[in-house]
């Protein structure tokens, strides 16, 4: 054992619920995953301390994705008298804070499932002062999932345009982008939105940012019937496009990270 190795270890037993409850209970089976050096010296912290130190790891990491992710949920905090940074000191929250592997789909999956639901539960007198409410938190939830999503990794080997696993349509009945727009303004405080239909493109690229951008009905058919295995000539004559303004789309939506 080395100090780099237990200092591994520890970061290891932080991270992952799961593994740290085998640890804390005596579970050998973690031995393999830590090392078996490591593994004594972690059973002798205490079980306390352990714990804290998770939940504050696991409680900063969320934490910082949430506040950059719902930032505009969290501006009309004021009028709405809903947070979701609120959650994480909730008896779910903290539960899936302990319980957390951090980074991983199934446990941002979990933690945005119970903001959604604080968000929007007994939400009818929010939604008489700002009708887009439900259109808003969607789509910052959306944007928590996708940017959740499995890392993109390598182009597509058959050379075809592929959709990414990440990657969502979201189709909203108010025009969210311009309430955001609005809201970056900082004035009015409550923005007054457009009802109009409003589809938008949701994708991560390669270094992890998140984006969002207007998707029209062709460029929707093109990104939903990219499966990897069409042509460029199939997807023209699906999508009502050409194949020179396919080449031309398909560099912007390698960019955002929609197509591989």
């Amino acid at each position: 054992m080395t100090g780099r190795s237990l200092h591994d270890a520890l970061l290891t037993v932080l991270s992952d619920g799961p593994l740290r409850a085998r640890l804390l209970t005596g579970d050998t089976s973690a031995r393999g995953m830590l090392g078996r050096e490591e593994w004594v010296m972690l059973r002798r912290v205490s079980v306390e301390r352990l714990c804290r130190m998770a939940r504050f790891l696991a409680r900063h990491y969320y934490r910082e994705r949430i506040v950059r992710l719902f930032r505009h949920i969290r501006t009309l905090a004021p009028h709405t008298g809903r947070d979701p940074l609120a959650v994480l000191d909730t008896p779910a929250g903290l539960a899936s804070l302990d319980q957390s592997v951090l980074g991983t789909h199934a446990t941002a999956e979990r933690l945005v499932s119970l903001i959604e639901d604080s968000l929007i539960g007994n939400d009818a007198v929010i939604r008489l002062a700002i009708p887009y409410w439900r259109d808003l938190v969607r789509y910052h939830v959306t944007m928590f999932r996708v940017e959740a999503g499995a890392p993109l990794s390598g182009g597509n080997p058959g050379g075809t345009p592929r959709r990414t696993p990440s990657t969502r349509i979201l189709d909203l009945d108010w025009d969210i982008p311009g309430v955001i727009a609005d809201l970056r303004k900082g004035a009015p405080p409550v923005p007054i939105a457009k009802a109009a239909p409003t589809c938008l493109l949701v994708a991560r690229s390669r270094d992890g940012r998140v984006t969002a951008v207007r998707c029209s009905q062709d460029i929707r058919v093109l990104v939903e019937a990219a499966d990897g295995q069409r042509t460029v000539d199939q997807l023209a004559r699906m999508s009502g496009l050409s194949v020179q303004e396919i080449g031309g789309l398909l560099p912007q939506l390698e960019e955002i990270g929609a197509i591989s």
